[in-house]
């Protein structure tokens, strides 16, 4: 329209100077063309001859020269030239000088032209000149009046003035499938037999996924107006009146988030978690026995949106009846439309459980590869079904105790069968490396494979490089056979060993360091299989000078006499091992005590100690402890303190008299109930332990845990792998916190081996 008014400007203007030449013009320059004398003889050149387009306007130009000269006489020449434009050139000679005279200006049309009179009275000889020009001026004024009417035909009405509005399309009247009836279009029920009427879905498109048939996804349509696109109210029914709305759980312009009940009752399998109709006896997918099981009104989270291809991939899941222990798939798919607009629907279970991306790294191995062994099964299975997760965050991952399911589709591609098989093997080869790379990182805490890793033992640490590797193709069946024989490794290793560092010091405020360590060790290795065999302790002595230090090494002495007897020896020799190291560690106590109580008799003093006694046998620690000397495990970037103190402030803090926070400063926080040498029996504390690659084990006395809390502990143990510096790391700290009493660590690492 914009070029149409242009248009016609310009032909308005084009036709108005056609009538001001025709009309005006040109009967002036007949009338004003002088007589030609003998001596002026004009000739004509006919290829000079413009000839004027419909842009190029014909102007007459006058030139004037004012010359002054002194004899008095006027001589008008006419010159005829031919120009480009068509433009007459006319010189002016006058005797007299001008006062006062304005320049001419250069138009089209002058304004204020002399014309002289030609003979014959100043009529023109031609005729048709002046129809002509009334002609044009006809023309010009009609191209006007046509501009003006085509204005004021677009021109948008005033307020007030009626509008005529096409009705709109009549809506379609859905056909009963049953008795095909036409119905009327908001009908939820043929009138004629009754049967439910269900939304014909619109425009869609068959897309063949090989294995699992055809399935219809909705076409992409343009985006629908976003003031239109209002969430549903509270207690809305959705589906075909299946789904209760309960609430909005979130909103946008495109996809909004319902809570909702579904009204039909249901009994979950417990088998393979299949929802059945209340009343079943049998699973419909797995065929167990579901009689007597309770039915009930499961609730979901229902995903809406404006437009198809927002949800597209979960809608055409939605479709197919996806079953497997490892795969949470979305429940249905439906369209509908509500208030006027067309709405798409996904149906997925509400999600109340934690993801993968919620862990934070390192995670127990063990537990890491069992949740990949059922992930991987999942991930074949959806694989097979031409189903790419695409990419993956953790967020894609339910973790619901120690079982692992994909449940979040919303970046996962169904693949059509054309392009599966040119990208099937790419995309396989993406998602099992994608899912290998996250479970090492929540294994190790590490960002990228390390060769070197210790945290794992190298055969499964291996599994992840050979997995890792650009040049390996592995399927997801195959990883998850990686990964069984890496969680064997990891259950079981073949072989592991540990390393140990120990350190003492006085402290800030003693004089006399009291404390005593013990480290018995039996490196063995048979056949590349190491066993580890060792017995830790340390004692914190009491009593002052010749008492404390005393009582510590008569108990630490006592104790390595019995293990070199009892353990040690026969391990040389093939010999039978203790079969109850529970029991051994009693005996050791009660050993220790007696060395302590007899002395202490002989002596006439106080003197006693605390004692912390680990035994490590291959993957299993024995731990002892009597009085405040602790033990600490350290796994996975988390401390756990494995002993309960026998003191005062534990027993308050027990009871609910005071808090652990004030057991911290509390003023007889260094009063024991039970240590060494005390009395004739003394019953230890005493628990077992299965060992992991990576764990480190850590004993102390009150020196270390009085003075640094256990954030402080794991940090320091943390931050320094190679033990003997985190060892002086720990002492250096409860030095710098006060340093009050002395200070004794032994820290043990299990290392795998194999």
């Amino acid at each position: 329209m914009r070029s149409f008014s242009r248009l016609t400007l310009v032909g308005t203007l084009v036709a108005a100077s056609l009538a001001v030449i025709f009309g005006l013009v040109a009967p002036s320059v007949e009338a004003q063309a002088p007589t030609p004398t003998p001596t002026e003889t004009p000739t004509p050149t006919p290829t000079e001859t413009p000839t004027p387009t419909p842009t190029e306007t014909p102007t007459v130009t006058p030139t004037e020269t004012p010359t002054s000269t002194s004899t008095g006489s006027s001589t008008a020449t006419p010159t005829p030239t031919s120009t480009e434009s068509s433009t007459p050139t006319r010189t002016k000679t006058s005797t007299s000088t001008p006062t006062n005279t304005p320049a001419p200006v250069a138009t089209g049309t002058p304004t204020s032209t002399p014309t002289p009179t030609p003979p014959g009275g100043g009529q023109p000889d031609n005729p048709l000149v002046l129809p002509i020009g009334i002609g044009a001026v006809v023309l010009a004024v009609l191209i006007a009046l046509f501009v003006i009417l085509r204005r004021g035909k677009n021109r948008p009405p005033k307020s007030g003035a009626s509008i005529v509005v096409p009705p709109p399309p009549p809506e379609p009247m859905p056909m009963c499938p049953k008795c095909n009836m036409l119905n009327k279009p908001d009908a939820k029920f043929c009138k004629q037999c009754g049967t439910s009427l269900k939304v014909q879905p619109v425009a869609t498109k068959p897309s063949p996924t090989g294995p699992l048939g055809t399935v219809t996804v909705p076409s992409p349509k343009p985006a629908a107006d976003p003031s239109a696109f209002t969430p549903l109210s509270k207690d809305t029914l959705i589906g075909q009146q299946r789904y209760r709305v309960l609430e909005i759980v979130h909103q946008s312009k495109q996809l909004n988030r319902y809570r909702v009940e579904d009204q039909r009752s249901l009994i979950i399998c417990p088998q393979c978690g299949t929802g059945n109709p209340a009343g079943s006896a049998f699973c419909q997918e797995c065929r167990s026995s579901i009689q007597g099981l309770s039915a009930f009104k499961p609730q979901y989270l229902i995903k809406e949106a404006s437009q198809a291809d927002r949800v597209q991939t979960e809608y055409a899941l939605g479709q197919l009846a996806l079953a497997h222990a490892k795969v949470i798939p979305p429940r249905a798919a439906f369209e509908e439309q509500v208030a006027g607009t067309m709405r798409y629907y996904v149906v997925v279970d509400d999600p109340t459980w934690g993801t993968a991306a919620q862990i934070v790294p390192p995670h127990e191995a063990s537990q890491v590869f069992a949740w990949g062994i059922g992930l991987a099964e999942g991930l074949d299975y959806l694989h097979q079904r031409h189903i790419a997760m695409n990419s993956l965050r953790g967020t894609e991952i339910a973790l619901l105790g120690k079982e692992a399911k994909w449940a979040d589709f919303e970046t996962a591609r169904l693949i059509a069968d054309a392009e599966w098989t040119q990208t099937g093997t790419q995309s396989i080869s993406n998602d099992v490396r994608q899912l290998a790379a996250l479970l090492y990182r929540l294994a190790t805490g590490l960002p990228q494979y390390d060769p070197n890793n210790r945290t794992l033992a190298p055969k499964a640490n291996a599994v992840f490089g050979k997995i890792l590797a650009e040049t390996t193709y592995l399927t997801a069946s195959g990883l998850a056979e990686a990964l069984r024989e890496a969680e064997q490794n990891v259950r079981r290793p073949g072989g592991i060993d540990v390393s140990v560092a120990r350190l003492s010091d006085v402290g800030q405020e003693r004089d006399l360091d009291e404390d005593s360590i013990l480290t018995l060790e039996l490196g063995q290795v048979y056949r590349s299989v190491s066993a580890p065999l060792g017995v830790y302790a340390v004692a914190d002595g009491m009593g002052g000078h010749e008492g404390g230090d005393v009582a510590s090494r008569l108990a630490i002495r006592a104790i390595a006499r019995l293990a070199l007897a009892d353990i040690l020896t026969p391990a040389l020799a093939d010999g039978a091992l203790p079969a109850d190291f529970e029991g051994w560690l009693k005996r050791a106590v009660l050993e220790a005590n007696k060395a302590v109580l007899t002395q202490r008799k002989a002596s006439r003093n106080d003197m006693g100690t605390t004692l912390a006694l680990a035994v490590v046998l291959n993957d299993l620690a024995y731990i002892a402890h009597v009085g405040d000397s602790r033990a600490y495990l350290i796994r996975n970037r988390d401390i756990k303190q494995l002993t309960v103190d026998h003191s005062l402030v534990e027993r308050l803090v027990a009871t609910g008299q005071i808090t652990r926070e004030e057991a911290a400063t509390h003023p007889q926080r260094n009063v024991i109930y039970k240590n060494i040498g005390d009395k004739p029996q003394v019953e230890p504390d005493i628990l077992r332990l299965n060992l992991m690659p990576g764990d480190k084990l850590l004993l102390c006395c009150d020196g270390l845990s009085g003075e640094i809390n256990d954030s402080q502990i794991l940090q320091i143990v943390t931050q320094y792998r190679a033990l003997p510096m985190a060892c002086r790391e720990l002492i250096k700290a409860a030095n710098a916190a006060g340093g009050h009493d002395n200070i004794s660590v032994v820290l043990i690492e299990v290392v795998a081996t194999a």
